[in-house]
């Protein structure tokens, strides 16, 4: 049932029912924060390294939004683990990820996530003048490349498989043309700007995430939340 959901998402983004190459869901936001008279400071962690561009998408719609309410965004653009140490000791107010990269404990009452923000659904990229792969079966004796940004989540999805974690899909680029890897797991948009240069299989991800705007547990923070509406087209 899992995978027949994956195909049909990726089959709605084919036939134009979702934004072009997984761009984000529409996100409309009407926060009501009466009781809020200055403005506040919002210090979200984004797990990203510098020469990556994919990550930060979502953040500057969020940005975007919430500059109707008094809030003042401010971002920490790092590495992952630093991003979810920072957000586990009260370093940063958000952290906009995955749940499922936390290495720790799921998310609990501790903390509050938006509704989803983006959907990302990953693919095996391979050189243009390979034969896209479409299932774990066919990497088993493969040695793929994938972001250790998404370490946690991808694990259980590639436990068998020979894996080699790289700091970015960019530096995953590299390691394919010195022949250093056969493929790339990664998810669009990441891969967007290299698509060129690459072959995957569009109708058969490996994987689908969401990316949620998850923060630590206070009323302004709930405030916030609560007022992130998001609706599919």
């Amino acid at each position: 049932e899992h995978r027949t959901s994956l195909k049909l998402k990726a089959q709605r983004v084919l036939n134009g029912d979702a934004p072009m190459l997984f761009r984000l869901l529409l996100v409309l936001i009407g926060i009501s924060l009466p009781a809020l008279s200055e403005e506040l400071v919002l210090r979200v962690a984004i797990p990203a390294d510098e020469e990556e561009v994919g990550a930060f998408l979502d953040f500057q719609r969020i940005s975007e939004l919430l500059k109707k309410v008094p809030v003042q965004v401010k971002p920490l653009k790092v590495p992952i683990r630093r991003a979810h140490l920072m957000f586990f000791h009260g370093q940063v107010d958000c952290i906009l990820d995955f749940p499922e990269n936390s290495g720790r404990e799921s998310i609990s009452e501790n903390y509050l996530s938006s509704p989803p923000l983006s959907s990302y659904l990953f693919f095996f990229f391979v050189p243009e003048d390979a034969s896209p792969l479409k299932s774990v079966d066919e990497v088993q004796k493969l040695v793929i490349g994938a972001p250790k940004r998404h370490e946690y989540f991808l694990g259980p999805f590639i436990k068998d498989v020979h894996v080699e974690w790289a700091r970015s899909e960019a530096q995953l680029v590299k390691m394919l043309e010195m022949n250093r890897i056969d493929a790339i797991l990664a998810a669009l948009p990441y891969m967007e700007s290299y698509q060129s240069r690459l072959r995957f299989a569009p109708t058969h991800p490996l994987a689908s995430a969401n990316n949620h705007l998850i923060c630590r547990n206070t009323e302004t923070n709930l405030r916030l939340l609560n007022g992130i509406v998001v609706k599919e087209p």
